[in-house]
């Protein structure tokens, strides 16, 4: 009966670890906020790469952005915001 309970244990505890490393993957950046760049310099980059920007923001380790791609499209985009880099972009749907 021991053994299964420290079976139980182990076993949530290997599932706890998987699921903060999935979270951990949305990093963006781990440099400090020192060597960030501008929300305006993000939009900037961006705008020379076709989007139209409405609005930035942080999240954790990221900047959030809303945006329009060329073809009209509304995007969250998550920027690493020292490189520019788009992480992720997802569709938003018109309410």
């Amino acid at each position: 009966m021991q053994d299964r309970r420290t079976l139980i244990a182990l076993a949530a505890l290997v599932l706890a670890a998987s699921t903060g490393a999935a979270l951990a993957s949305e990093t963006c950046t781990q440099e400090p906020k020192s060597k960030w760049l501008s929300q305006e310099a993000i939009a900037a980059k961006l705008k020379d790469q076709g989007f139209e920007v409405a609005r930035t923001e942080t999240k954790r380790s990221c900047y959030e952005v809303k945006a329009k791609d060329a073809r009209g499209r509304r995007l969250e985009l998550h920027v690493d915001p020292v490189t520019a880099r788009i992480v992720k972009q997802e569709a938003k749907e018109r309410s």
